[in-house]
């Protein structure tokens, strides 16, 4: 999945949970948009999604520049929106969680535990099956290994959370 489609869900929940319960302390909303936005996670990842290719143990300056974009860019630009039509408040740090807890999934598992900084063992080993059991849609190469489906048509979701993602920002 392309990390744009998780950081616009995670977006969505922030600005549903803050415009649906502007009553709600700070924190609870904090923690109900951290907790949603993670499970939301394995959620979409169930949807059929495509993958880019790129080499995650040793990427080329394109792949780390398309990594950077769809990663971080585009969170910034999120948050960049909410800052220039609301400032710095509660609304960014609902997106900013948001965001986080959309991402936290494949940040851990394809950064923190495949770079070696957490091994692979115990509940880590487990969550890694379930995070790509989760992925039933994938394919496999001539070799039997495990792919993503490339980027096609049934990502058009992904497009539609990032629209309504914008548009609540804007509105």
């Amino acid at each position: 999945m392309i990390a744009a489609g998780h950081t616009s869900i995670g977006v969505i929940i922030a600005e549903v949970v803050r415009t649906a319960l502007p009553s709600t302390p700070l924190c609870q909303q904090a923690l109900i948009v951290l907790v949603v936005a993670f499970l939301s996670h394995y959620l979409s990842d169930l949807a059929p999604h495509g993958h880019y290719k790129v080499n995650m143990k040793h990427p080329a300056l394109h792949d780390r520049v398309l990594l950077f974009t769809d990663v971080v860019a585009v969170a910034l630009i999120f948050m960049a929106i909410v800052v220039a039509r609301q400032g710095f408040g509660v609304e960014l740090l609902l997106v900013t969680i948001g965001i986080i807890g959309a991402q936290l999934t494949d940040v851990w598992d394809w950064v923190i535990v495949d770079r070696g900084w957490v091994g692979l063992k115990g509940w880590v080993a487990h969550h890694r099956r379930f995070h790509q059991l989760i992925h039933w849609h994938d394919v496999r190469d001539a070799t039997g290994k495990r792919k993503g489906l490339p980027i096609g048509w049934w990502d058009v979701w992904q497009v539609a959370a990032m629209g309504l993602a914008l548009y609540l920002v804007l509105t």
